[in-house]
């Protein structure tokens, strides 16, 4: 779907109003830089709520097989600079 809107001034930025259609919920977005001069926007939800949703989940697949800690041990792992 593409859509056209006009920016307008706000104070020392500029708004974008978006049409109806691609509103988010919520109070924040996700703004990352896409391919060229294109920018992604992506709902952000309230921490909090992530957090109380993801908490929900747990224990909700009583089928879920246990599972043992890999014996392996942890390998430091060294990022080139």
């Amino acid at each position: 779907m593409t859509a056209k809107a006009k920016l307008t001034p706000n104070r020392r930025a500029k708004a974008l109003p978006r049409p109806k259609e691609l509103h988010f919920p919520g109070t924040a977005v996700a703004l990352r830089p896409s391919e060229g001069a294109a920018a992604r926007l992506s709902p952000q939800g309230d921490l909090e709520t992530r957090r109380r949703r993801f908490l929900k989940l747990a224990g909700s697949c009583p089928d879920f097989p246990e599972t043992s800690r890999h014996p392996a041990l942890d390998v430091p792992r060294v990022f080139a600079e």
